[in-house]
């Protein structure tokens, strides 16, 4: 049998790795093809192409982007037709997965969208295109499998795969140690991982720093930026961490990151966070007319209210004032982590998922 991935973004990376991990331990014999951005992957598989540029955020971006990415539609098409995999699983990444699938369809091919369109935030109309072309659809959060139901699509949950993604290896005082931490706050800095993000966001987090850090005895950590052109930026003599991060995290007292998997991410290692996000004026303006959710970042769309902290284009001395009530331990969320975890647990999760595909 043939399996073929497609993840063009890093939040679908996780996934994929995720996925290819446990095929390989449940089913070495399958052969697996990949779609996806090479420094971000390991284990057993053929990778067809590298989408380490692909990624994008907004409206206008994507619209920029597509551009870029339409030569590859036909280059993957070709792929797909040269090695006439059984099984086809697009992750995420809908502006080319969508497109894509309607390319590559046919009665041999079975596609199973894993992580599928958001069109319960925006775009409904995408539906159609999932009702003639998928054959199924494994969901991450438990009310996207009924939302699909309803409009027609088969759709399965069978838990979150962040669930057993975010696990620390290392015990606080080996964390602290390795690190050299002292101080007695840790501040978190998650600027994003796509570059027209992290131009946005680092300056502004480097300055929330920088006021804390007066009141404060703090010790930062900068996360990821593995494709950033460091030239452009002033980290003020911070450090820049690639690895540990689910271990830094975990004994952090406050992480600043933008809206994405991350969130959902720190609120399963228990840790407060304060999301931030700086959309092109395009975007802004179109988000009005076709963004339909009330809340932005994903533990507070679980809960269905707004109990983390989610800001666009804030001002910075809104973001001291709350992130100082954090940092004073004024607010207590264990609560909320708890009901999140409870929202999304299923038993043997990999194992599940991995299953489904295989299915008939």
């Amino acid at each position: 049998m043939k399996i073929l991935f497609l993840s063009g973004e890093p939040s679908g990376d996780l996934y994929l790795n995720y996925l290819i991990e446990n095929f390989n331990k449940l089913y070495s014999n399958i052969q697996l093809y990949v779609i996806g951005n090479k420094e971000n992957l390991k284990g057993n598989f053929q990778l067809l192409l590298d989408t380490k540029n692909f990624a994008v955020v907004g409206f206008y971006e994507g619209i920029k982007k597509s551009f870029f990415l339409l030569p590859y539609l036909k280059k993957i098409e070709k792929k797909i037709k040269e090695i006439k995999p059984d099984i086809f699983i697009p992750i995420s990444f809908p502006g080319f997965n969508l497109p894509l699938i309607k390319r590559v369809k046919n009665k041999k091919l079975k596609i199973i969208y894993f992580a599928p369109p958001q069109i319960w935030a925006w775009g409904n109309f995408r539906y159609k295109i999932l009702m003639k072309y998928i054959d199924k659809i494994i969901c991450l959060f438990p009310f996207e499998k009924e939302f699909y139901n309803k409009l027609g699509i088969k759709a399965v949950y069978l838990g979150n795969p962040l669930l057993e993604i975010t696990k620390i290896n290392l015990t606080e005082k080996e964390i602290k140690e390795k690190y050299g931490i002292k101080e007695k706050k840790i501040l978190i800095l998650m600027p994003g991982s796509r570059n027209e993000i992290i131009r946005k966001n680092l300056p502004f987090f480097l300055r929330v720093y920088e006021k804390l850090n007066k009141d404060f005895e703090i010790k930062p950590f900068i996360l990821g930026l593995q494709n950033l052109n460091y030239r452009k930026y002033n980290f003020l003599n911070l450090p820049v961490i690639y690895e540990d991060h689910y271990e830094l995290i975990s004994i952090s007292d406050l992480v600043f990151t933008c809206l994405g998997t991350s969130t959902l991410e720190i609120a399963l290692l228990n840790k407060p966070f304060i999301s931030i996000y700086f959309p092109s004026l395009f975007t802004l303006l179109i988000s009005k007319f076709l963004v339909k959710i009330e809340y932005f970042s994903l533990p507070n769309i679980l809960l269905k209210e707004k109990v983390f902290l989610e800001f666009i284009n804030p001002k910075i001395e809104v973001i001291i004032k709350k992130a100082t009530e954090i940092l004073e331990n004024k607010i207590d969320y264990q609560p909320y982590f708890e009901k999140i975890k409870e929202a999304l647990n299923k038993k043997e999760i990999a194992k599940s998922i991995i299953n489904e595909i295989l299915i008939n």
